[in-house]
């Protein structure tokens, strides 16, 4: 992976950081295609420095972006694409990226310069543990840099600079926040602020193993099946529980409490939805064993209260919105006053 790129995925990993860290959150989206339009001139011959096959892409304050260079990266992303080789529109797509990733990296890295903005290395430590802790289940941030080519100390520079960009931003334009904001965006978003459907349910559970014979299977079903009919009789329900079940909820009746419907796998979900408050379900079968479930409550979506919860929900999205409307902002600023000529 090419540093430009490296660094795209970086600044969408640390969004979710927080303003202790370096002091602001670092803007979402990848630092390509500003608003501004740049000054393309064409045709034009290559730099009498370069030879005639490789040439100059783009050239941004006097430093260049070689067609070797952009050749290269362009076949390092190929080799690596886990589909088909990318087609020449899709080539055509990133060949732009990359010369957009190319200029707003010189630009924002001239401008650092600029303001001799430093961040602490106990920050850059933080990032660092933060972004392996995010990895999926099993992977390391040594193998995945490994995996994807990128040396340790390339990826921690990285990191710093991302920060950097972060302060650099937040110095810029500080964020602020105001109730009334955070108001407005409660009211005019109230439908999408939603407590999420909720079902209350008890279950008894005859697990099932994978090393058991067709014949304990066969027995198993057969007892979940006379429990059934136990409770269709009249039985109480906490009672054939505790006396068969194999689920910890047994020591509650059977009582899993309120669910999440959508978390419920789609057996579980669909044996709730045809089953009225009180009533007995069909039994359910899943890879754990045999379910006997009853619906003791159903809550309906509902517009959540502006408690402090959300409200600190809403200013973080705000905030975030404020963040990337900034860095773009700074972004078009440092493109506007710059010198950058894209040759052809």
């Amino acid at each position: 992976m090419n540093k430009i790129l490296l660094v795209i995925v970086l600044l969408l990993l640390l969004i979710a950081c927080s303003q202790e860290d370096a002091g602001v959150l670092v803007p979402k989206g990848p630092i390509a295609n500003p608003a501004s339009p740049i000054k393309k001139i064409v045709p034009i011959f290559a730099p009498k420095t370069e030879s005639a096959s490789a040439g100059v892409v783009v050239e941004v304050n006097d430093k260049r972006f070689l067609a070797s260079e952009l050749s290269s990266q362009l076949s390092a992303i190929a080799s690596k694409s886990d589909k088909q080789r990318p087609t020449s529109a899709q080539l055509a797509e990133i060949r732009s990226r990359l010369i957009n990733d190319f200029i707003a990296r010189t630009l924002l890295e001239e401008e650092l310069g600029r303001q001799n903005i430093i961040v602490p290395t106990a920050a850059v430590d933080r990032q660092m543990d933060k972004i392996a802790q995010r990895l999926p289940a099993g992977m390391s941030l040594a193998g995945l840099l490994k995996e994807r080519g990128v040396a340790y100390q390339d990826f921690r520079r990285d990191i710093i600079f991302s920060l950097k960009v972060a302060v650099m931003v937040e110095k810029e334009s500080p964020i602020k926040i105001t109730a009334a904001e955070i108001a407005d965006f409660y009211e005019k978003n109230k439908k999408a602020i939603m407590t999420p459907e909720m079902v209350r349910i008890r279950q008894i559970l005859i697990a099932i193993s994978p090393a058991d014979t067709r014949e304990q299977r066969i027995a198993k079903k057969n007892l979940a099946h006379d429990i059934q009919k136990k409770l269709l009789a009249g039985g109480d329900f906490a009672t054939l529980a505790a006396n068969f079940s194999d689920c910890p909820s047994r020591s509650q009746g059977g009582d899993l409490g309120y669910l999440v419907r959508e978390s419920l796998n789609k057996e579980f979900a669909a044996a709730i939805l045809s089953s009225d408050v009180g009533a007995f379900g069909k039994m359910v079968e899943t890879a754990a064993g045999f379910h006997i479930i009853q619906v003791l409550d159903k809550r309906p979506p509902q517009p959540r209260p502006l408690d402090t919860e959300v409200r600190e929900n809403i200013r973080r999205f705000i905030a975030e919105q404020k963040r990337a409307e900034n860095f773009h902002r700074l972004l078009t600023r440092l493109r506007n006053n710059a010198q950058i000529t894209v040759f052809d």
